[in-house]
């Protein structure tokens, strides 16, 4: 193989790590006293509210990171059999890591979004 591979391995443990994490918070969501969790304003304005984030965010970023994990692999897997020069393959590790960072905001927007429809502004159920 070639130098490349230090990227690959480098770009692996961002979606396994929020996987592992993301798997935990959905199954067994944290209790809204711990200093762990999905701690945004909006998640912290009731029990009812935080019980749903934890779960909501477990839930999405496990699919999401899922994918991005895959593509990962396969972007990293490609980089290596491609060999590009230092500065494309750096390049390329940096869009991934874009890409990754990314995923992230966009579960963040989906969870917030999620409550913001569920709970009004004191943290109480909508009725629907």
């Amino acid at each position: 193989m070639n130098d490349n591979i230090l990227y690959l391995i480098a770009e692996i443990p961002t979606p396994v790590i929020i996987m592992i994490v993301a798997i935990s918070m959905w199954r067994s969501p944290p209790k809204r006293s711990e200093n762990f969790g999905y701690r945004t304003r909006r998640s912290q304005l009731s029990e009812e509210a935080w019980n749903a984030a934890q779960i909501l965010y477990g839930k999405y970023a496990t699919i999401l990171f899922a994918v991005t994990f895959a593509a990962t692999v396969i972007a990293g897997t490609v980089l290596v059999f491609i060999d590009p020069d230092e500065d494309t393959a750096l390049i390329l590790f940096l869009a991934i890591t874009a890409v990754q960072v990314c995923v992230l905001m966009a579960v963040i927007a989906m969870v917030e979004r999620k409550l913001k429809k569920l709970f009004d502004e004191n943290g109480k159920p909508r009725g629907e």
